[in-house]
């Protein structure tokens, strides 16, 4: 397998983000997310781990989750993995590279197993994720804005919760996809 210059430079950066991902203080140790509904607690209270997460903390997990979500990135997953399903030849690598696809758009679609419903209505996780980066974490889109409010009271903080939640599952895929990334880096 040999790789191009180009390539090789998007998956060594790839590589060097994911692992800068992966050493965030949020995803040191357990990466589970815990929540409390011990009344009188509104919104609930949440931990990842052993930890309960700052604003701070959580806004710089997102900073570093960004350019493995953003479309417009080079280290996109989706680009990512239409890159290396080029390069691989091997089945097996291919088919890991199919499930780790999947399972990033299976979390994106509908989540990891609770769903989170707003009048009577599904929310996808990635509207969710959408809206929180949008309306709160990285721009200030009005309507965006407004949706988030609504979300925010009509759950009861819980939106935030399967935000989080998402992002953490997200995150778990992206790295797993970094093991495949860092292989191809070895043998190139």
């Amino acid at each position: 397998m040999s790789l191009q210059r180009k390539e090789k430079e998007i998956l060594q950066l790839y590589n060097k983000k994911a692992e800068k991902l992966q050493e965030h203080s949020l995803l040191q140790g357990k990466t589970s997310l815990e929540i409390s509904l011990t009344p009188p607690i509104v919104p609930p209270s949440i931990k990842i781990g052993d930890a309960s997460p700052t604003e701070e903390q959580i806004e710089s997990l997102l900073v570093r989750f960004r350019p493995f979500y953003l479309e417009n990135e080079s280290t996109n997953f989706f680009k990512i993995c239409n890159l290396l399903w080029k390069i691989i030849d091997a089945e097996d690598k291919k088919s890991l590279l199919k499930e780790l696809r999947e399972n990033y758009k299976t979390i994106m679609k509908s989540g990891g197993g609770f769903n989170l419903r707003v009048n009577k209505n599904k929310l996808k996780p990635e509207e969710n994720i959408d809206t929180w980066l949008n309306a709160y974490y990285f721009h200030s889109d009005k309507e965006k804005k407004e949706k988030l409010e609504e979300l925010q009271n009509s759950t009861k903080g819980f939106a935030k919760v399967f935000f989080l939640k998402e992002i953490i599952s997200l995150t778990n895929v992206i790295i797993n996809l970094n093991e495949v990334v860092q292989e191809v880096l070895s043998v190139s």
